[in-house]
């Protein structure tokens, strides 16, 4: 795919702040990922036993395991925004369900977590890369929309969501949106109201969770804790406490959790029970060595 002189230098930029992990020479194999449903690039290694890190010259992955409270930590740095993709079950117009693992390996994702469980939820907005599946809103609902530029934009329930252009944002197209919540952290501040979506994220109660995180440009961070262990205050307790989250947004929680590294599934694993889930998030590669 040839790329235009300014974007190849972006693209250069990027892959010079993934340094070291890229190689002299391999950053102009960097790809534009196109936006639609196809998988990103290969991995080149497999999952094994111990293994925390993923590198390649278009993205690092690190992951760390807090014992004492029992959550998993995984950061992303891509060099393209594109990088960061949604994939459905089938299809963003039909119910079927599979687990995450089964998605992440068909999208050759470096890392997958399960999305919003929009299935079940028939009044909520669905957008996926760039196509709106369902443009209704919940109103008791905050909801995440990721940029063009992979940046995230959080809109509160209590803003009327449902009387906005979801589709942009200050002149930026939005490429993915979803519906869950409530909104942990907005533009580096907590966010105090986090009773919105009772019937779905039943704050009060431990349980198991997830969050997707903006830590910085195109840099990226998933919290997950294991089943029965987090109010809400509390995951946003321990979001907050790294300092340097810009955006964090709550998905599907209880046994909908999954965190897939490398086609793998490392959260839960004394669980036996895997739900399976209608959408994923994932992180791709687009390193392309040929």
């Amino acid at each position: 795919m040839k790329l235009g002189f300014r974007r190849l230098a972006a693209l250069l930029c990027c892959a010079l702040l993934l340094a070291p992990y890229a190689a002299w020479g391999e950053q102009d194999h960097i790809v534009e990922l196109p936006i639609d449903f196809s998988p990103g690039m290969p991995v080149r290694e497999k999952y094994e036993t111990g293994k925390m890190t993923y590198d390649d010259p278009s993205i690092h992955v690190e992951r760390e395991y807090n014992k004492a409270e029992r959550y998993h930590v995984v950061r992303i740095k891509i060099a393209t925004p594109n990088q960061l993709r949604t994939v459905a079950a089938e299809s963003f117009n039909s119910r079927a369900k599979v687990e995450v693992s089964t998605m992440a390996r068909r999208m050759n994702a470096v890392v997958a977590i399960n999305g919003d469980y929009y299935s079940e939820h028939p009044g909520s907005f669905v957008l996926r890369q760039g196509q709106v599946f369902r443009g209704t809103v919940n109103e008791n609902r905050d909801i995440l929309l990721i940029d063009e530029e992979g940046n995230f934009r959080i809109i509160l329930a209590e803003e009327n969501p449902g009387d906005m252009d979801l589709t942009q944002i200050d002149g930026k197209k939005i490429i993915n949106g979803f519906e869950f919540g409530p909104a942990l952290v907005r533009d580096g501040i907590r966010v105090q109201d986090d009773s919105k979506s009772p019937t779905n994220s039943k704050p009060w109660e431990d349980a198991g969770r997830i969050c997707i995180c903006q830590t910085g440009e195109l840099e990226y961070m998933i919290v997950a804790c294991k089943y029965w262990t987090m109010s809400v205050s509390r995951m946003t307790d321990v979001v907050m406490s790294f300092g340097n989250v810009q955006q964090a947004y709550m998905l599907d929680g209880g046994l909908s959790v999954n965190v897939v590294f490398l086609g793998k599934k490392i959260n839960d694993t004394d669980v036996t029970t895997v739900r399976p889930v209608p959408d994923a998030i994932y992180f791709a590669s687009a390193y392309d060595p040929n």
